[in-house]
């Protein structure tokens, strides 16, 4: 169970809600969505993701609460890949998977 330690006799009872099972499929969702969004730097991309693959049910507050998720996961890589290029505060690191720079002809 979630926030619960029976080696240490603790429990949390302030995340007692998450430990419901429909909770424990939205936080799979949402973590899903964050890795999908990091990883391409597309953070619309990550909530279509968990939506159509890694949702049982779909409602609308799931939908923000992915999206958040999304877009927090994707915002932090980006400021972190901005600090180990020395560009700190410069976001426009899209992500860990990149398919190579395409150069227009114009």
């Amino acid at each position: 169970p979630l926030f619960r330690s029976e080696t240490f006799k603790t429990d949390f009872k302030i995340f007692k809600r998450f430990r419901l099972d429909h909770e424990k499929r939205d936080f799979v969702s949402a973590g899903a969505a964050a890795g999908v969004a990091a990883a391409f730097g597309a953070p619309i991309g990550g909530v279509l993701f968990a939506l159509e693959e890694g949702a049982s049910f779909w409602s609308q507050s799931l939908t923000w609460r992915i999206f958040f998720c999304s877009m927090t996961s994707s915002f932090v890589l980006n400021l972190i890949l901005s600090g180990v290029h020395g560009e700190i505060g410069q976001l426009s690191n899209p992500g860990l998977i990149n398919f190579g720079v395409f150069e227009g002809n114009a």
